[in-house]
């Protein structure tokens, strides 16, 4: 930091010191690169038959290991999921489970795969 700064390392960690002080810099966290791992990304948009059902479905999926972000949402999608997983067939079968435990409340499902992502932004 302090290189590209053209400054010191000292006056880098007074700045941040200072930032967190303030509590600009509440915490750090990492970004995994799960491809490195042999692991895929997903997104799968779900549209609902029975809305009022989504309750359920949100509280099931929570339940799954490879999900890692899921969303209510107004406009394209009922819900929306992310999921790492190894392949393919990992992502059929999680979707053939929820399908199957919510026949009556799945109307249909679409996903993508996302092979880079470019840019990821977090804010506290």
């Amino acid at each position: 930091i302090a290189k590209n700064l053209e400054t010191t390392a000292t006056i880098v960690k007074y700045r941040i010191k200072k930032l967190k002080k303030l509590g600009i810099i509440q915490g750090y966290r990492t970004n995994i690169d799960f491809s490195k791992l042999d692991y895929q990304y997903f997104k799968v948009d779900i549209d609902l038959k029975d809305y009022d059902r989504i309750e359920q479905i949100t509280n099931y999926v929570k339940s799954n290991p490879h999900l890692i972000f899921i969303d209510k949402s107004a406009g394209y999608a009922d819900l929306e999921v992310e999921f790492h997983v190894k392949n393919l067939a990992d992502i059929h079968q999680i979707m053939r489970d929820i399908v199957t435990k919510f026949p009556d409340a799945v109307k249909n499902y679409k996903f993508f795969n996302f092979v880079k992502v470019h840019k990821m932004h977090y804010m506290p």
